[in-house]
């Protein structure tokens, strides 16, 4: 960031302010403006929990049989790990969960006999 100026507004004045100490390798930060105007992860749709991940977190959910909602999941995942995830995406990591402990639905029905 260039130098700054009292004139300047909120807006230009964003970033951080450093000089370059006598060693010649080492900076030292004058001022530093740190307001944030972006979203925070909390309010953003968390691109890195994949359907894999959280089916691997919510594994144990689903091996308790516990009686949750999807949405109950979502919101559990929001506290614990800071992060909003869709339903879609959660259904979806359910329903690998459910997968992976008892296999395919379809393959349950090819073991009933014919009759």
């Amino acid at each position: 960031m260039g130098p700054t100026s009292p004139d300047m507004s909120k807006e230009e004045r964003r970033g951080v302010h450093a000089s370059r100490l006598q060693d010649g390798v080492t900076f030292q930060v004058k001022t530093m403006h740190d307001e944030h105007t972006c979203s925070n992860v909390k309010k953003v749709d968390s691109k890195m929990a994949s359907q894999a991940w959280i089916c691997d977190k919510i594994l144990d959910y689903v091996k308790s049989k516990a009686k949750k909602t999807i949405v109950d999941v979502q919101i559990d995942l929001q506290r614990k790990y800071n992060i909003i995830v869709p339903y879609h995406r959660v259904w979806a990591a359910s329903e690998m969960a459910y997968e992976k402990l008892h296999g395919k639905v379809e393959n349950s029905y090819k073991q009933i006999p014919d009759l």
